[in-house]
């Protein structure tokens, strides 16, 4: 999900994100291809995805800046699960030919040839400096967006020195079917991902609360304030899987001051992500 509400997106960041992905994915299908590697190749696919989640970002942060309408009352936020969702089905997509076609080679090892592990390593250096280059320049960022990039970064970064030292053991030991394993264990992951985004984006699409424990939570605080006797009819939903919505009817006592209460349970739910709320109060 995006997260362009807690904070100011870095466009030069992004931008250079987005380009290192996407120059590097085609880079890894050309030499995948090239030096006949399924695991420059998964890595390619990991790789495409990432530029794709990173653009939808992009666009998320000039639509989110486009006032509500009156058709469009929320505005345009969901945009970007609905982006996740289908940029998450192309990956799988990918991920899923690439992993029938490892699966061909392994049950046709004669009509493999083998894979160009000098190729490899050249391949897995040049991972190695782009990543480290990247994870360099957004290292001791407090914007939380580079937080993220960079995080990723460094995963990515762990990825191809293991590509290096997988090339290293297929050139010690000649068994270059590891290149094929390599690449399955990346499309696991690579997939695994994929199905979390589509699982939580589907969660947001139905309205389910972004946490139980947090909504429990939530509505123990406003019930520990003075005056607040009964809480009913609560609903505590998410926009895009970070900005929250929670509307209820409150009873409190008679007597009790609807402004100090309503300024406290404003201070409340803003804790909780809770970018719109709906209160009415009831005396009892």
């Amino acid at each position: 999900m995006s997260h362009a509400h807690k904070h100011h997106i870095r466009r030069s960041n992004l931008k250079t994100a987005i380009f290192l992905n996407l120059s590097f994915s085609v880079f890894e299908f050309i030499f995948g291809l090239i030096f006949n590697s399924k695991m420059i190749l998964a890595d390619a696919i990991h790789d495409a995805g990432d530029a794709a989640v990173l653009i939808s970002m992009f666009f998320v942060d000039f639509f989110s800046k486009k006032s509500p309408t009156k058709k469009f009352n929320y505005g345009f936020r969901r945009l970007s699960v609905i982006g996740a969702v289908v940029t998450s089905g192309l990956i799988l997509l990918g991920s899923y030919q690439l992993a029938r076609y490892v699966y061909y080679e392994f049950v046709n090892p004669h009509f493999s040839p083998y894979v160009n592990v000098p190729g490899l390593m050249a391949v897995s250096v040049v991972g190695v400096l782009v990543n480290f280059w990247s994870a360099k320049k957004l290292y001791g960022s407090k914007n939380l967006l580079d937080k993220a990039i960079f995080t990723h970064m460094l995963e990515d970064l762990l990825g191809w020195i293991m590509a290096f030292l997988s090339s290293i053991l297929i050139w010690v030991t000649g068994f270059h079917q590891i290149d094929r394993v390599m690449s399955l264990v990346i499309l696991l992951m690579v997939a695994w991902s994929a199905i979390d985004v589509v699982v939580k984006s589907v969660k947001v699409l139905l309205n389910s609360a972004p946490s139980v424990k947090e909504f429990e939570k939530l509505e123990q605080q406003i019930l520990a304030l003075e005056g607040v006797l009964e809480i009913e009819n609560s609903h505590f939903w998410s926009l895009d899987g970070e900005q929250n919505v929670y509307t209820a009817r409150i009873f409190i006592k008679k007597g009790a001051k609807i402004p100090d209460l309503r300024k406290e349970i404003s201070k409340i739910v803003a804790n909780h992500g809770v970018v719109d709320s709906t209160i009415e109060f009831f005396e009892k």
